[in-house]
């Protein structure tokens, strides 16, 4: 988990950079929805560090098997934002 936890931003960056391109080289509606393919993107970039990262480095920052008080909360939290999340990428794509 430690080594897909950074790669994941690297691969949504890479993504929206290969959208870039894409609506570059092309014109009319496909580059609309290119343009809105990076926006998403950027709103899932941005969404992820403000609301998921602060939920992971919660559980991440304790001992193995350590759960912190109240845990349940973050887990719903964290649970509904990946779920918004992977319909904002299922829409991107």
């Amino acid at each position: 988990m430690r080594k897909a936890d950074p790669a994941m931003p690297i691969l949504l960056v890479a993504c929206a950079g290969a959208a870039m391109v894409f609506a570059w080289r092309t014109g009319g509606e496909a580059r609309t929805l290119a343009a809105a393919a990076i926006g998403l993107l950027a709103t899932i970039l941005v969404s992820s560090i403000v609301v998921a990262e602060p939920i992971n480095s919660e559980f991440r920052r304790r001992p193995e098997a350590v759960v912190p008080p109240d845990a349940e909360r973050p887990r719903r939290l964290w649970r509904r934002f990946h779920l918004l999340r992977a319909a904002l990428v299922a829409t991107a794509f």
